[in-house]
């Protein structure tokens, strides 16, 4: 039996980019710095959840042409709102109908909610405990994704 945690899509595109993000911010402000072995581990996970990105992104612009009205360029029709200063809003997809826009809610949630396999380089406990200033919280998400490996309890 395996003890590999089960990841969902929606894990690794919110959560571990948004970590990566922070990483990378924190480095450039001088606040963290992160041991070469932790880095190029986070680096090789970076690539790999960019994988899962460009994968999700491509099944979603096939989703977005099944459920989505379609210009006569094939680019899916955006609704603009205006906001009460008449400024337009961020806008929304033109749904081909209420049932469209139903059924595409429910097949996205279902893609995000998909268990992925990554294959998440492994970083020791033993080079995190180098990084000064990390995060517990980022410590439970790499914990929570496999990515810590030799976690022991005190």
């Amino acid at each position: 039996m395996s003890n590999k945690p089960i990841i969902l899509r929606s894990q690794v595109l919110n959560d571990f980019l948004s970590l990566v993000s922070q990483f990378n911010q924190l480095q450039v402000n001088g606040t963290i710095f992160l041991p070469h072995k932790v880095s190029y581990a986070m680096s090789k996970n970076l690539n790999k959840a960019l994988s899962i990105q460009k994968e999700s992104n491509a099944w979603k612009r096939d989703a977005i042409k099944k459920y989505v009205e379609m210009d006569k360029k094939g680019n899916p029709v955006i609704e603009q709102e205006k906001q009460m200063n008449g400024q337009p809003t961020m806008g929304k997809y033109k749904f081909l109908s209420p049932k469209h826009e139903e059924d595409f809610k429910d097949v996205y949630e279902s893609h995000l909610n998909e268990e992925v396999k990554p294959d998440f380089n492994r970083i020791s406990l033993s080079d995190l405990e180098k990084v000064d200033n990390l995060p517990v919280v980022t410590l439970a998400m790499l914990e929570s994704m496999g990515i810590i490996s030799e976690l022991t309890l005190a």
